[in-house]
């Protein structure tokens, strides 16, 4: 059905941005719903758009749980479920009164604002900044000065209908302590899981604030927080700065501003000052009366959601930032703010370093600074399976610099000239002087690569894997691979089984990408090259993708023999220490130049590899053999040759095949 313009007014018909935005997902999720037929868009002259009621009504059903499955799929985003971040608090005295409020909370049907500003009250007093609050009147409340006066009263006008019953006397009365950013950790536990994901609010813990507080602040320091939330990172900071005038905090949550005021009040209770925390969009708006800092500082937010106008904003004014991603926006903006000779310190995600979408910040921090340090931790924080680092850096660039590197211990001084080289400014900063001297013999043979030379598919997401995947061959089903059955050289013998309707699945390649004559598999989420050889037209599911490789004359038996051997893990893991393989990890992948003879052993080599009744031993004997043939194509020695083995961390069970 077509409807007329004017069936509704203008402003009910949504784009499909405009409809992600109302339902806190990603418009490819958007578009995805609509193949699978969960949410309908209506053709309209302007082409096809979606009712705002419909879309209301949808998020409606997903928040109240009749649409459990999209609820499930909204990759947090409609979460609906509180998280206490405990990484943010490390004792009881924290914890306890925590639970009993976001309890208190949820049972007695509370309004968050007011608890946040009950709870502010109640800290105030403990502190003698202000007394006689058991009325919560405008009237009937004393302060030390008029600056809290000021903001307190500008609050509770807010709350003119908050009536101080039994449930917010007790949260008036709790014994809470005052020694840390009980507010924040608060207004954290009281946030939906959804509305963390959506703005990228996930705190840091305190012993990781407290370490890149005392590395890079000085008692003299101006500080600035970009995004300061309720100022985790400005409390810190007052440890060793002493005029709280110098800290100052930017940030678009009103709610958190509030919180970052008082928390400063708290911390300075013999201080009349107002503190320099606004509710500002660090990214957008324009700044008078803002002085150049010393230190910039914070943990950004990581893949936060922007408008559809904010995108057009963001790419006008930061037109070197390709990648549309938050933190390297706040990067850009945090350079800008720091006076010549400046420091950032930046908590940030481990992707930063080598994924090529980020080729284009790499660059700007590569020509524009001084790297001082980059230490990498290992999923900081609760309920987030991100690695991240600290990257600290200087506004002013040295020639010639080596930095510091730090990983699980392991330190590494690597040369940002060296790192200036690489293809797409690849980080490879967890690499040992003696390591990059073998890396970089490799790249120095003459080479080509898969990038612009090879046809990449991924495997299948059917949206619901209990329909469409079989443990049994039935009527009309084929075999189907997943990423556990990925082995070196080999695949297992398939243990799932699906019939093809590709108009059911959520996502999946054109057909002839799978079904190719020959085509190679590899494992998606791995910290290991795994690749596979496929002739059987086989199906995969997501968690095991493709690659065809199409230069010209270069077998892609050679290309399976070099990914698979102990050289090329040693590449992979040194350049670029990651968890899931990309396409962008493989095309920069070496291919030396090598004559037809060669490709012939290798070609032959593989072959034997294929065998599935090899028994294991004879298989790891053969697999020996390739080494040293991949080995000797670049004349390696044996210490060099011990030394890429001592590198290399992987199982021999991926050459076990069942």
């Amino acid at each position: 059905m077509t409807f007329n313009l004017f069936d509704y007014p203008y402003e009910d018909y949504l784009t499909y941005e405009e409809a992600s935005d109302v339902l806190g997902v990603s418009s490819a999720t958007v578009r995805n719903w609509v193949k699978l037929g969960h949410i309908k868009p209506v053709s309209v002259y302007l082409g096809n758009r979606f009712l705002r009621s419909h879309i209301n009504e949808v998020k409606s059903n997903i928040a109240d749980g009749s649409l459990a499955k999209l609820n499930k799929r909204a990759n947090k985003i409609k979460s609906i479920s509180k998280i206490i971040p405990t990484e943010y608090a490390d004792d009881n005295e924290v914890l306890e009164p925590i639970l009993a409020i976001t309890k208190l909370t949820k049972v007695s049907n509370l309004d968050r604002d007011s608890v946040l500003l009950v709870t502010a009250l109640n800290l105030l007093t403990k502190v003698g900044l202000i007394s006689n609050t058991q009325n919560l009147s405008l009237n009937g409340i004393s302060y030390s000065n008029d600056i809290i006066k000021s903001e307190i009263e500008d609050w509770l006008h807010t709350k003119e209908d908050l009536q101080l019953t039994t449930h917010y006397k007790d949260v008036l009365n709790a014994k809470v302590p005052i020694n840390c950013d009980f507010l924040g950790l608060l207004h954290q536990s009281l946030l939906y899981e959804g509305e963390r994901a959506k703005n990228g609010s996930y705190y840091t813990p305190k012993h990781i604030v407290d370490e890149v507080v005392t590395q890079n602040i000085k008692s003299s320091d101006i500080v600035l927080d970009p995004c300061c939330g309720t100022g985790q990172f400005l409390l810190s900071a007052s440890e060793k700065i002493d005029n709280p005038s110098n800290l100052w905090g930017f940030d678009i949550d009103k709610y958190a501003v509030r919180l970052a005021k008082i928390n400063l009040f708290l911390k300075f209770p013999n201080h009349k000052f107002k503190p320099n925390i606004y509710v500002r969009n660090s990214l957008l708006d324009e700044y008078d009366g803002v002085p150049n800092f010393d230190i910039v500082i914070t943990n950004p937010p990581w893949g936060s959601h922007f408008t559809h106008d904010e995108e057009l904003m963001l790419k006008r004014k930061y037109r070197d930032i390709k990648s549309n991603e938050a933190f390297a926006y706040f990067l850009d903006a945090g350079i800008a703010f720091l006076k010549d000779g400046g420091t950032l310190s930046y908590i940030l995600p481990e992707s930063i370093l080598n994924i090529k979408i980020h080729k284009d910040i790499r660059e700007k921090i590569l020509k524009q600074t001084t790297i001082k340090k980059i230490k990498y931790f290992k999923q900081p924080f609760d309920g987030v399976f991100t690695n991240a680092i600290q990257i600290d850096l200087i506004n002013r660039k040295t020639d010639r610099n080596v930095f510091i590197a730090e990983k699980n211990g392991s330190l590494f001084q690597p040369e940002q000239e060296r790192i200036s080289a690489n293809n797409d400014f690849i980080f490879d900063v967890f690499t040992d002087i003696k390591d990059a001297v073998l890396t970089d013999k490799v790249y120095a043979v003459k080479h080509r690569t898969l990038r612009d030379n090879a046809i990449w598919a991924l495997g299948i997401v059917t949206g619901d894997n209990k329909k469409h995947i079989q443990d049994q061959k039935g009527s009309g089903s084929e075999p189907i691979l997943t990423g556990k059955d990925i082995k070196r050289f080999c695949t297992n013998n398939p243990s799932k089984f699906i019939k093809y309707k590709p108009d059911e699945f959520q996502q999946v390649a054109p057909e002839e990408k799978y079904r190719v004559r020959e085509k190679l598999l590899y494992k998606f989420i791995s910290k290991y090259l795994v690749f596979a050889y496929d002739d059987k037209q086989t199906l995969t599911l997501n968690s095991a993708n493709v690659l065809i490789p199409t230069i010209p004359n270069y077998p892609i038996k050679t290309i399976l023999a070099l990914f698979n051997s102990s050289l090329y893990q040693f590449i992979f893991q040194k350049k670029f220490g990651a968890i899931k393989v990309l396409k962008s990890h493989i095309e920069q992948l070496p291919l030396p130049n090598i004559d037809k003879e060669k490709h012939h052993k290798f070609e032959s080599l593989v072959d034997e590899l294929l065998k599935k009744d090899l028994d294991f031993e004879q298989r790891k004997c053969l697999y020996k053999k390739l080494d040293d043939e991949v080995m000797n194509l670049f004349s390696f020695n044996e210490q060099e040759k011990k030394q890429i083995y001592k590198g290399v961390k992987i199982s021999d069970k991926s050459l076990e095949v069942n």
